[in-house]
């Protein structure tokens, strides 16, 4: 995993990976990352607490609120049969992308990653779909306009 060993970023994908179970999908897929991401915010047993907490800001700078999106999310995405084994579990490549941009944005700023340098990639992503970068606009393909 791009990402660095981080505590509240494995909390991140043990959840995005048990969303994919759930769904039946065979990879954690950037939905999947911002379900997840959402999730964090309703933890009272978080191993960081600075990122719960900043997740929760930037969700609320934003007019959302995560368990309203989380739930809406999932029932945009629909329930999979379940299949998917947490062992074979693997971030998708447009996954992998937005833990590298994360990286990047990190980076830039001079912090280290974090859950919330995550969501703003994921974001990011999401306002790069009209720009005309195609490998920008599929990191986000599989997240629904609706949102």
């Amino acid at each position: 995993m791009p990402v660095g060993a981080n505590r509240s970023l494995e909390q991140v994908i043990r959840l995005a990976v048990n969303e994919a179970v759930e769904a039946g999908c065979p990879q954690i897929s950037p939905a999947h990352l911002l379900i997840a991401l959402a999730r964090v915010c309703d933890l009272a047993e978080s191993p960081d607490a600075a990122a719960r907490q900043g997740l929760q800001q930037e969700f609320a700078s934003l007019g959302i609120d995560p368990k309203t999106f989380r739930r809406r999310y999932r029932a945009i995405l629909g329930k999979g049969n379940g299949n998917s084994n947490h062992e074979d579990i693997e971030p998708s490549s447009h996954s992998r992308a937005l833990m590298v941009a994360a990286e990047q944005v990190a980076s830039g700023s001079g912090v280290p990653v974090t859950p919330v340098t995550l969501l703003r990639a994921v974001f990011a992503s999401l306002g790069d779909i009209g720009s005309g970068t195609a490998q920008k606009a599929d990191m986000a393909d599989d997240i629904p306009h609706e949102l």
